[in-house]
C-alpha cells in the first residue's frame, strides 16, 4: 500500500511538473536556429551562434550571426533574449518579447551598428513557412523599438544615424500587417552626403540634416484600399510636409519580388489626397 501511495504521489508530481513546465523547455539551440533563419529569409544554412541557454524562463542566445544574401556581408548581435517562448502546433515560436543588443553589420555596401532592437508579442515563423510564402522576413510583432542605429554607406559617405524608431503593427493577413503606425526620430544625414548643386546646404546654414518621420495607415485587404491618416516628414529648423489620403488598388507586395512591386505601383489609383507644408527654415 505504501509503495502504491508513493507511486501515485510521484506520478501526480511528475504530471504537475510536465503540465506547468516553463516555456524554456523548448531546446535553446533549436530556438537560436529558428530565430536566425527567420532573420535570413528562411535560409537555415546562413545562421551561426556561439551559445544558447535557458535563464529564468528566457532563452538567451550569444553572438547570433546571419550571413546576408548573395555574400553581401554579415549581421551579428552579441545577445538575443526571448522571454517565455513556446512552440506552436504549426512549428512557429511565440514569445512575450524579443530583445537583441549590440548589433553590427559588416557588408560590401554598408557597415553599421544597432544598440538595441526590442519587439513585443513576437511570432517567429518556421523556415518552411517563410520559404513557402516567399516572405521577406519571418518575425511578426505587435510593437518594435530600435535605438542607436548607425551606418556608413559605401564610397566613404559620412555616417548616418537614427536615434530611435518605434513601430506598431496590427491586423495580420497571410503574415503581413495591414495596419501600421510609427515614428523615426533623429535621422541625421551629413551634408557631405548631399549631391552638389547650385545651392549647398551650408549656404542655407545647415551642417547636417536632422529628419523626423511619422506615419499611420491601414490597408483593407478586401477592398485593397489603403488609408493614410498621416505621413509626415519634418526637417528640424527647416519645414514639415504632411500627407494624408486614400489610395485604391494597392495589393500586398513583396520586396523579394521587385517586378511585382513596380507593377503594383503603376496600378494604384488616388481616391483622395491632402498635402500640407509648413516652413520653419533657417533661411526663412
Amino acid at each position: 500500500m505504501r509503495v502504491r501511495l508513493k507511486s501515485v504521489v510521484f506520478a501526480a508530481v511528475a504530471t504537475t511538473v510536465l503540465l506547468s513546465s516553463p516555456s524554456w523547455a523548448i531546446e535553446p539551440n533549436a530556438v537560436a536556429r529558428a530565430l536566425g533563419a527567420a532573420l535570413a529569409q528562411g535560409r537555415q544554412d546562413a545562421v551561426g551562434f556561439t551559445d544558447a541557454f535557458e535563464r529564468g524562463g528566457q532563452i538567451v542566445i550569444r553572438d547570433l550571426t546571419i550571413d546576408l544574401p548573395e555574400g553581401a556581408g554579415t549581421a551579428k548581435f552579441a545577445e538575443s533574449v526571448l522571454d517565455a517562448p513556446v512552440e506552436n502546433s504549426d512549428g512557429s515560436i511565440a514569445a512575450v518579447s524579443l530583445t537583441m543588443t549590440s548589433g553590427t553589420i559588416r557588408g560590401n555596401d554598408i557597415n553599421g551598428s544597432i544598440n538595441s532592437a526590442m519587439m513585443s508579442d513576437v511570432t517567429i515563423l518556421s523556415a518552411e513557412t517563410i520559404r513557402a510564402k516567399n516572405l521577406d522576413q519571418g518575425i511578426l510583432y505587435r510593437t518594435a523599438t530600435i535605438t542607436g542605429f548607425r551606418f556608413v554607406p559605401k564610397d566613404d559617405f559620412g555616417e548616418i544615424t537614427v536615434e530611435k524608431m518605434e513601430m506598431e503593427a496590427d491586423n495580420f493577413v497571410d503574415y503581413q500587417a495591414q495596419a501600421s503606425r510609427g515614428t523615426v526620430t533623429g535621422l541625421r544625414i551629413p551634408t557631405k552626403n548631399v549631391p552638389p548643386g547650385p545651392i549647398s546646404p551650408q549656404s542655407l546654414g545647415y551642417e547636417e540634416f536632422i529628419l523626423d518621420f511619422e506615419w499611420d495607415g491601414a490597408r483593407d485587404p478586401q477592398t485593397q484600399v489603403t488609408t493614410i491618416d498621416t505621413l509626415a516628414v519634418t526637417l528640424r529648423d527647416g519645414g514639415s510636409i504632411t500627407i494624408s489620403g486614400k489610395f485604391g488598388n494597392t495589393p500586398a507586395t513583396s520586396a523579394s519580388n521587385p517586378e511585382l512591386s513596380m507593377m503594383a505601383l503603376t496600378q494604384i489609383s488616388i481616391q483622395a489626397l491632402s498635402f500640407r507644408y509648413a516652413d520653419d527654415s533657417l533661411a526663412g
